[in-house]
């Protein structure tokens, strides 16, 4: 049986990830650093722009509760800038954006989230193309059988 967001018509029109991303680019404000000097997306860095933030799908935990299955949906946010600053800059947007329009997200389906981070990633010098920090947000919600 198809299963639906508990209390909505349908299941989500769109897979989580899109709807982070979709969140994020409509709520972006920050004055020293526009939405349009970013490259959203749900891959990976690829050097096609200096500031990049991507979300990227981790783990899906599912476990009954009573007549409704209860989610528990993570996804990093991967944050890259060739400018430290920018990715500072970046980093404070995203907690302020994430933080004020989680339940947004999947049109209100979303009970309850948690964010952490940002945490710093070196690589070595060689091979450093950007600086990069990763954000993790968990979205908590139940789902119904149809």
């Amino acid at each position: 049986m198809p299963l639906i967001v508990a209390g909505k018509a349908a299941d989500f029109s769109t897979d989580t990830n899109i709807q982070i991303k979709d969140e994020i680019t409509d709520n972006w404000s920050n004055a020293k650093i526009s939405s349009a000097d970013i490259k959203f997306g749900t891959t990976w860095f690829d050097a096609q722009g200096a500031n990049q933030v991507h979300i990227v799908p981790q783990s899906i935990a599912i476990q009954p509760l009573g007549n409704q299955w209860e989610f528990k949906d993570i996804h990093d946010i991967h944050i890259f800038s060739t400018s430290r600053n920018n990715l500072f800059l970046m980093e404070q947007t995203l907690t302020k954006v994430l933080l004020e329009n989680y339940t947004a997200i999947g049109s209100e389906g979303i009970q309850w989230g948690l964010v952490s981070g940002p945490r710093y990633l070196p690589e070595p010098k060689h091979r450093q193309r950007a600086y990069h920090s990763v954000m993790t947000i968990e979205l908590y919600y139940n789902k119904v059988d149809t």
